[in-house]
């Protein structure tokens, strides 16, 4: 990993522990790298790994998340759902009894979306997520 995610690793997790926000505002207004995309996803699965998968750090997530920038929100969905076409696509994808709802959830959305898209073929597809 780099520097920066290792940083940001630190800060995140002193937010989450202690709520502490200036530990944050130091990560924020220090010398920053760009993490990469594997830096990202490795700091998303720590923190969900980190923290379980109870529902206080969902809804603390999903509370922060609907606080974001609404153009960032939607360029986050827009990662979420390129990862759920992804997993859909593939029926070789491997999963078994720990992430089987999540490939059937993600078939049943990409499903959905292709059906949406087959009634109405005048309207751009609820799946695209421009940049705004």
């Amino acid at each position: 990993m780099t520097k920066a995610h290792d940083r940001l690793v630190k800060a995140v997790r002193q937010y989450f522990k202690d709520q502490d926000l200036e530990a944050l505002k130091a990560y924020m207004e220090g010398p920053y790298e760009k993490p990469d995309a594997e830096d990202v996803v490795k700091l998303f699965s720590d923190a969900v790994n980190y923290y379980g998968c109870g529902k206080s750090f969902h809804e603390e997530f999903t509370a922060q998340f609907c606080n974001q920038h609404r153009t960032l929100q939607q360029s986050m969905m827009k990662v979420f759902i390129s990862f759920m076409m992804e997993v859909a696509d593939k029926p070789d994808y491997c999963f078994d009894g720990r992430n089987e709802n999540m490939h059937k959830f993600c078939k049943f959305v990409k499903d959905s979306v292709k059906r949406y898209e087959e009634e109405h073929p005048e309207e751009a597809s609820p799946a695209w997520m421009p940049f705004i």
